[in-house]
């Protein structure tokens, strides 16, 4: 799936091939990997497009690849807390299976 991230202001930073569904605000589908959604408008409230683009600052803007390994870098550290995050799920899930198997075993 890929997705256009959005900057603060609804501008396109970045585009991301990510392997599964996102839910996240500055992330928006699209059907292909396009680089003309690029420094392009997101209306947010419509969920469109617009013909808007980002006004180019020369000597600060960043190259679509420093922002595109940036996100990727981002996405990366997401993925890695909820990794975290569903390791910790598992391991209170197995602590209370174990807890209920005591108690089964003392009330028999």
């Amino acid at each position: 799936m890929y997705y256009a991230q959005l900057d603060e202001k609804g501008y396109c930073i970045a585009i991301s091939d990510l392997g599964e569904n996102v839910t996240d605000q500055s992330l928006i589908e699209i059907s292909e990997m396009d680089e003309n959604y690029l420094k392009r408008k997101y209306d947010t409230e419509n969920k469109c497009w617009t013909q808007q683009w980002k006004k180019s600052n020369a000597g600060t803007q960043q190259t679509d690849m420093q922002i595109m390994m940036q996100t990727m870098t981002e996405l990366e550290l997401l993925a890695y807390e909820e990794q975290a995050q569903r390791q910790a799920l598992l391991q209170k899930t197995e602590a209370l299976e174990k807890t209920i198997e005591e108690m089964k075993s003392n009330y028999v």
